[in-house]
């Protein structure tokens, strides 16, 4: 595992990937000793990302189609139990007219439930394949949050307003709201996911994003590095450099040696340069 890991960030150090978010533009290259193999592994970056991305899309969009096909039939099933239920109570009581704002209202509020029910549908799909922490994953959260706070502020103004109290009004009154309620809500549902589910069914279909080729990666003609003629310009100036510095210390040593107070100096230092190398043995 240990080797592994040193290959593979050895790899990574000789790679150089950018994308150009504007043009969607994604450039590989890969530094090697071998102009060959720089250009076998630059190429072999390229089929992999063309794996990742089909395999990935097409399960995403394969996870996706099998969890609403679920959804769905679950939907259906409780939106034939919501209908049995209206038709059997307007069977018991009869028809039972509703004021146009109050069906209005209640066609809202089912909507809302619903668009909540298809949003958390969405999320528990996406929780099969992504992390609480994937962007498209928050922003469904937020979605739902701000769905659920229209809905609670909806029913309150519509319990003030457009719907009477239940304690106001006949007891099959009520029911009679609770059963429509429900009703537009399991067909709202239903509509939804069959929406969703034809999404990831065509989804499925398309596949991934078509990854092009531009300009497929062919062996360099011209070394990138090491930089050989950087490396002898830097090389011979330092030479240079250093060379003068020799000089100078040579003139300044030669100088010396001619005054006599500067001779004495140089032969004390000489000793104690001695010395130090004696004690150091």
């Amino acid at each position: 595992a240990k080797n592994i890991d040193i290959a593979r960030k050895d790899v990574l150090d000789h790679l150089d990937a950018k994308a150009d978010l504007k043009t969607g533009i994604i450039t590989i290259g890969y530094k090697d000793k071998d102009p060959k193999r720089s250009a076998e592994i630059a190429n072999a970056f390229v089929d992999q990302l063309r794996y990742l991305n089909n395999h990935l899309a097409v399960t995403k969009a394969a996870v996706e189609k099998r969890f609403f096909q679920k959804e769905l039939k679950k939907a259906y099933k409780k939106l034939l139990e919501a209908e049995k239920n209206a038709e059997s109570f307007q069977k018991k009581t009869g028809v039972i007219e509703l004021k146009p704002q109050a069906k209005a209202s209640i066609n809202t509020i089912a909507n809302l439930k619903a668009q909540i029910a298809a949003q958390e549908a969405k999320l528990a799909a996406m929780s099969t394949y992504a992390t609480p922490q994937n962007p498209e994953y928050k922003k469904i959260q937020a979605s739902i949050a701000s769905l659920e706070a229209e809905l609670s502020s909806l029913e309150s103004n519509a319990k003030s307003s457009a719907l009477p109290s239940i304690k106001k009004v006949p007891e099959v009154y009520g029911k009679y709201i609770n059963i429509q309620t429900e009703l537009g809500f399991r067909k709202a549902v239903y509509d939804m996911l069959l929406k969703l589910y034809q999404q990831a069914s065509i989804q499925e279909a398309k596949g991934a994003p078509l990854i092009q080729v531009i300009d497929k990666a062919t062996p360099p003609h011209v070394r990138i590095s090491p930089k050989r003629t950087l490396i002898v310009i830097v090389s011979t100036m330092a030479a240079f450099l250093i060379s003068v510095f020799i000089a100078f210390i040579k003139e300044a040593v030669e100088r010396m040696s001619q005054n006599e107070e500067d001779r004495k100096r140089l032969e004390l230092i000489k000793q104690y340069a001695s010395f130090g190398r004696k004690t150091k043995s």
